[in-house]
């Protein structure tokens, strides 16, 4: 299971515990990457497309840090082929507010069309099975409506993890080359959606084709 330290930080952030197992080696990727691009100017850009603070300001979310690299996508499945097509480049970023937490991960691909098949690939996450992690149980809800964020892909989704009747839910975008994604820890989904359309049109906006 892929959860590394950063999901890690985001069920302490609200309460919660996970053992984290470490990363998969990325897969070899079984096309032809495209020319690697500048490192400056894909940090840069990846940079640029962090959601600014005062943007989800008003959900009551407070910045709690960030790092570099990405632990995960979804939950589950806990490897996706396109894991092999990531960028080296990589930010996560951490807000929480009372009872709730929300992380955003910046991914950019190497192969042209990577992020927005890692969306459709994600969408395998509706038929995981539960997933136990330290005691507590994850459930695959549903597909989690959300509003259209006019990205080139879009996937939401709930786990319900059943001892604190806690909801983990993921939203991911792409644009081009690049993917985010959003994970909300909280009590419901609805908690989720809300944040989702406020949080995820402003990463829509700031994601650079």
């Amino acid at each position: 299971m892929r959860f590394g330290g950063l999901v890690l930080v985001l069920f302490v952030l609200v309460g919660c515990t996970a053992e984290a197992p470490a990363a998969p080696q990325p897969s070899a990727a079984t096309t032809t990457a495209a020319p690697a691009p500048d490192p400056a100017a894909l940090q840069a850009r990846v940079t640029e497309a962090r959601i600014p603070d005062d943007a989800i300001a008003r959900l009551g979310f407070q910045p709690q840090g960030s790092e570099e690299g990405a632990g995960f996508v979804v939950l589950c499945p806990d490897e996706l082929a396109t894991d092999g097509d990531r960028a080296t480049v990589q930010e996560t970023h951490s807000w929480t507010s009372p009872g709730t937490a929300l992380q955003q991960t910046i991914i950019p691909y190497v192969r042209d069309g990577a992020a927005k098949e890692t969306v459709d690939l994600a969408r395998a996450s509706l038929e995981c099975a539960p997933i136990e992690v330290d005691g507590g149980t994850y459930t695959p809800v549903d597909e989690l409506n959300v509003v259209d964020m006019r990205a080139d892909a879009q996937f939401a989704m709930c786990f319900h993890k059943s001892d604190d009747d806690t909801h983990v839910c993921h939203l991911l975008l792409s644009k081009a080359d690049m993917l985010v994604v959003l994970t909300h820890v909280g009590k419901t989904e609805g908690l989720a959606a809300m944040a989702f359309a406020i949080a995820g049109r402003a990463a829509a906006e700031r994601l650079s084709a």
